[in-house]
């Protein structure tokens, strides 16, 4: 996962919020460990996620899980690499870029075998050593257009 990053003396606490997000993308997205969701997620967990879809969930270990399987349905070799962190308090923000090729239903759309790589912010608050909400955006209309999703 390459990744860039500069630190300022940061806190222990800052600092294990920071290996908490990296270790979170690579084992839970990257290696698709879901079954280790609890080590990273409370129970309480909120994803302030834009426009979600009407069947996503929003809450608990199962926004997360949802989110992974649904992701890996349509582009199973999906990989996220962190590009950039900053961190401050008990929020850690990640600017990552995700990318994979689409070998499944996404977004209604049929399987094209297109590659796809997109950009995205995350902003994740911790508590007592977990993630307990994220906030995030994705660069979507990059990855539909490199999917040929959108009209010329």
């Amino acid at each position: 996962m390459a990744s860039t990053s500069t630190t300022h003396s940061l806190t222990p606490e800052v600092e294990a919020n920071i290996a908490l997000v990296r270790r979170f993308y690579e084992e839970i997205v990257n290696r698709q460990n879901t079954a280790i969701l609890s080590d990273f997620i409370a129970p309480n967990f909120v994803d302030h996620i834009p426009h979600p879809l009407p069947v996503q969930p929003k809450v608990g270990h199962e926004a997360i899980r949802w989110f992974v399987e649904t992701a890996r349905t349509a582009v199973p070799d999906l990989q996220v690499d962190i590009e950039d962190v900053i961190a401050a308090g008990d929020k850690v923000v990640t600017r990552v870029l995700w990318h994979g090729t689409q070998q499944g239903r996404l977004l209604g759309a049929d399987p094209t075998g297109k590659k796809v790589r997109f950009m995205g912010i995350d902003i994740a608050r911790i508590a007592n050593g977990k993630i307990v909400e994220h906030w995030g955006q994705i660069d979507v209309l990059r990855a539909i257009d490199q999917l040929g999703f959108m009209p010329v």
